[in-house]
């Protein structure tokens, strides 16, 4: 590409897990809906493959991916035959489908409007799919055979009686495979797939595949960008497509430990791997000038594209220096420096060493650049719909032209941001919620792709003068980015036993097969038809499909043993069928958990109430703030529960909550515990000793002991068994921190400004009792 020389992208569409079409993919994308599920059993059945054991050769230990349902290909609007689409690996069609979606959305659909001898395609894509790797299977039948037919002559079998056996053998092996026909070679290749795109349209500038394994499709940007700037071509579409849930890569990928076995989370201190995803992104791209001449819609403009590899680094390993050329020759390129990208879109695979050598790349660049303003956002798609593999870095060309062309950059799911991530986080961050992308001209993100082999490919974008930027974020998108919670709530109810394990085993079903957007909208809707409709009650608290289905088979074992109520408060589990109605209990929090965040569809409701404290970005850990927004919430929320019917029978308040329990239950006017809350938030701001901190650990309190004897720390909370909270200076609870990481103890920091509960707040309470 030549400095400074734009390439529109003027149409795009996509398949991906939950998304059959951008709109569906941004707003995915906006609200944080992860779309991993267990593998169903018709794409690869995980009895045969899984087992949790990682040194076993032949299996997996994960049993998780991101897999596009309900979709179906429309062979007789394509005018495809039945032997054609059988004998044709579903690769094909699926790209063939999303091609045509993006030629749609540029204005050009069945490729009208174009001068079809300057109109090329370039895709990327690793071993065609899954569907044709598995038709293979049919042509072993000889290997296969002999193998039989040894093991029977061990048997003391009589010929006669193994051949009828090899007979019948061969008859069942080959029938879920189609015979092979003048199709089954092309329909198998990965060639033909982009071949097959030009065929439908008769489009004549070239098409061809390109396999740069996960890297592949932001290379097909790169060859496409160059073949419209050399004026090769007027018009390329580029993208990926993969679908390959199959033995042959889950279990490679097992055997490099790449996959997470127990959650996926992208540039995260607990980031452990991946989970596998599929799908198809297309993008149509034009010079910038013709696209404006044209007057087309102009998603975002491509400026500059850089590659390099990590040469004797090694195949699989990474290397920060080798993706920092990538990023230096895509900026050359552009005409200008990566300290003015606010956006990137990385290629977050979520393992230890690809996220740690990602993150160091870019902290180095910038820090290199002289980047010392505005904080620039990372994030990665993968943490949503899963490595897509061949299709990723298109997916993520998508996500970045949306987050242009709405002026908005989405937020990413991570409670433990990576060290490197807190450590720099002066220069680059993760957005814990959706940003309005500033009024400065031009918006400028950019996207990475690594595959093996050591291939790293750079893309860096911006938007069109012309783009109307937005001058707040819409309801919608807050509606969306609002919609998160950390678990979700399954009542049930029924008028008699039978009843009642019969709803349960319906949900048994639903939690193994759904996935985790499914799972948020299953208890949506459980919640909102819910009916009180006999004397068995219960209800499970979940945050994964896989949580609910424990919990649900943990409550079935209860009720098949004849309990007449049950209740496992630790995991969220309740039980009653004596009909005797249970006291309820408010327990109101202090300011380690800041609820004033988390009113998700209640907060138009809220937003309505009188004297609600607003709360400023950013003053989240800002006690003088916090204390009296926190009392507020509180407050509100039990007036939000009252107006439902729910009334407690009696309230207890941990720290700051004690004021409001004090003011729930009437012995203090709400008044003067508001002016209670900003005194002692005030003094705890103003007097408590500054550099303190906190931080959640779970763990045993003799273990916690050992690991405070050295440090100036103290236990300022016992939340249950095993669960503590402790408080001390920064440097010491880093330290805390650092052996937990280590020793893999689970604990989080408090998003709070100083060490509460501890003889760092002396003089704050001195202050308060005067």
């Amino acid at each position: 590409m030549k400095t400074n020389e734009g390439i529109a992208i003027v149409g795009m569409d996509c398949r991906y897990p939950g998304a059959n079409n951008i709109e569906q993919y941004w707003e995915n994308i906006l609200s944080l809906r992860q779309q991993f599920r267990h593998i169903p059993d018709k794409r690869l059945n995980m009895n045969d493959y899984y087992a949790k054991d990682k040194t076993k050769v032949d299996k997996t230990y994960s049993k998780t991916a991101s897999v596009i349902t309900g979709y179906n290909f429309d062979r007789l609007k394509y005018k495809v035959s039945k032997s054609t689409f059988e004998r044709t690996d579903f690769t094909h069609w699926l790209a063939l489908d999303v091609a045509a979606g993006a030629l749609k959305d540029a204005g050009f659909e069945n490729g009208e409007g174009l001068d079809k001898n300057r109109v090329g395609v370039v895709l990327g894509n690793s071993l065609t799919g899954e569907f044709s790797r598995s038709g293979i299977m049919r042509l072993r039948w000889p290997y296969v055979r002999k193998v039989l037919e040894k093991t029977l002559n061990g048997l003391n079998y009589t010929q006669e009686e193994i051949n009828t056996i090899l007979t019948n053998s061969e008859k069942t092996y080959k029938e879920p495979f189609p015979e092979p026909d003048a199709d089954s070679l092309s329909g198998g290749l990965s060639n033909t797939i982009s071949g097959r795109i030009c065929n439908f349209f008769d489009f004549h500038g070239g098409g061809f595949t390109i396999d740069g394994a996960c890297a592949s499709s932001l290379l097909a940007f790169e060859n496409g960008c160059n073949s419209i700037l050399n004026d090769s071509l007027d018009v390329v579409l580029v993208g990926g497509v993969d679908l390959s849930i199959d033995p042959f890569e889950i279990i490679g990928f097992a055997r490099n430990g790449a996959l997470a076995m127990n959650e996926m989370e992208v540039y995260s201190a607990k980031s452990e791997g991946f989970w596998p995803g599929e799908g198809c992104g297309m993008v149509v791209l034009m010079k910038e000038s013709e696209a404006i001449a044209r007057n087309l819609n102009i998603y975002a403009v491509i400026k500059g594209c850089g590659i390099s590899s990590d040469g004797g680094g090694g195949l699989t390993r990474p290397k920060s220096e080798t993706q920092q050329l990538a990023f230096s020759r895509a900026y050359a390129k552009a005409g200008y420096d990566i300290s003015q990208v606010a956006m990137f879109e990385g290629h977050g695979t979520g393992t230890p060493t690809g996220d740690q050598v990602e993150i160091a790349a870019i902290v180095n660049s910038l820090r290199e650049s002289g980047k010392k303003d505005t904080p620039v956002i990372l994030g990665s798609v993968k943490h949503l719909i899963g490595h897509t593999k061949a299709a990723a870095g298109v997916a993520g060309v998508i996500k970045a032209a949306l987050a242009i062309k709405h002026g908005i950059i989405p937020a990413s799911r991570s409670n433990t941001p990576h060290a490197l991530l807190v450590e720099n986080e002066n220069i680059i961050q993760l957005a814990a919620k959706p940003i309005r992308w500033e009024n400065t001209i031009p918006m400028r993100a950019s996207v990475s792709s690594m595959g093996f082999g050591g291939i790293n490919v750079h893309l860096t974008m911006e938007d069109t003068p012309n783009n109307k930027k937005p001058k707040k974020l819409s309801s919608k998108v807050s509606k969306l980015s609002d919609s998160q919670r950390d678990s979700e709530v399954f009542p049930f109810s029924a008028n008699s036993k039978i009843g009642f394990l019969e709803i349960i085993a319906r949900f048994k079903s639903l939690a193994r097969d759904i996935s985790r957007a499914e799972f948020i909208d299953l208890s949506s809707t459980i919640t909102a038809s819910f009916e009180d409709k006999g004397s068995w009650r219960g209800s499970v608290v979940a945050k994964t499909p896989n949580e609910l289905l424990e919990n649900i088979t943990i409550l079935e074992t209860e009720i098949r043993q004849n309990k007449t109520r049950f209740v496992d408060t630790a995991k969220g589990i309740y039980f009653d069928c004596t009909g005797k109605t249970q006291p309820i209990g408010f327990l109101f929090p202090g300011q380690g958990a800041p609820i004033y965040q988390n009113y998700g569809a209640f907060s138009s409701w809220v937003n309505q109430t009188k004297n609600t404290v607003e709360v400023q970005k950013g003053a989240i850990a800002d006690t003088s703030v916090a204390q009296p927004a926190i009392l507020q919430s509180s407050l509100t929320s039990v007036e939000l529960l009252e107006k439902f019917g729910i009334e407690a029978n009696f309230g207890i308040g941990h720290s700051l909550g004690e004021i409001s329990a004090l003011a729930w239950a009437g012995v203090i006017a709400q008044d003067d515990a508001k002016t209670l809350a900003v005194a002692r938030g005030k003094a705890m701001s103003e007097l408590g000793e500054k550099d303190g901190t906190m931080l959640a650990i779970k763990c045993d309190e003799k273990i916690l002991n050992e690991i405070t004897t050295n440090y100036n720390v103290f236990i300022t909370g016992y939340n249950g068994t095993g669960n503590y909270v402790v408080g001390g200076h920064i440097d010491d609870i880093q330290r805390v921190d650092n052996h937990a990481l280590n020793h893999g103890i689970h604990h989080v920091k408090l998003k709070v400004s100083h060490a509460f509960h501890t003889p760092m707040m002396k003089q704050a309470a001195i202050q308060v009792q005067n």
